[in-house]
């Protein structure tokens, strides 16, 4: 017979944040698939995540900590984004701590938010759960894309489209031009 071990820390934060069960409904049936269905109004039961796929519509997620050092947490953080089918990207080390996570079903993207809140960071923030069109992040699903540098984070997202977008939520602002100064004193 096999002793019981008690669990550590770790595992249960991992267990909690990566080994949920995973509920997937679909109210869609082929036969009354949008798509598919000559009279869209046909379908009563299409939730709203539905109607928004249907547009090519995104669910993305910002999260904001003190900062990420942990690898134990960043590799819950990495199972969470397989299990659940996100794209992610991460500031990792010194303040702050960014994640930034999308995907195809909201269902999914809220779950991975869940086992990010359960791992309780310091200072943890979503800053922004809501449904896109356009720009993708730049990291397949399933996986995770980790940067040391907010500069580094910052240049990725302008190249993929998603850096108007995430300096909004993340409260940037552009700065503004401040008037010469000529002997320290203003003109």
């Amino acid at each position: 017979m096999k002793a019981l071990t008690p669990m550590s820390h770790y595992q249960r934060l991992t267990r909690h944040a990566c080994h949920t069960p995973l509920k997937s409904f679909s109210t869609t049936t082929p036969s009354t698939n949008p798509l598919t269905s000559p009279n869209p109004t046909q379908n009563p039961t299409a939730s709203i995540s539905e109607n928004h796929s249907t547009l090519n519509t995104i669910f993305r997620a910002l999260i904001k900590t003190h900062h990420m050092t942990s690898r134990h947490k960043i590799m819950a953080i990495a199972k969470a984004a397989k299990k659940h089918s996100c794209s992610v990207m991460l500031k990792t080390g010194k303040a702050p701590g960014v994640m930034m996570a999308e995907g195809d079903d909201e269902a999914q993207v809220k779950q991975w938010v869940q086992g990010v809140k359960r791992l309780k960071y310091k200072n943890y923030r979503l800053l922004r759960l809501e449904a896109v069109e356009g720009a993708r992040l730049p990291v397949e699903r399933g996986s995770v894309q980790e940067f040391e540098w907010m500069k580094d984070l910052s240049a990725s997202l302008a190249v993929s489209g998603v850096l108007p977008w995430w300096t909004e939520h993340m409260g940037f602002t552009p700065k503004k031009a401040s008037k010469p100064r000529v002997n320290g004193e203003m003109k």
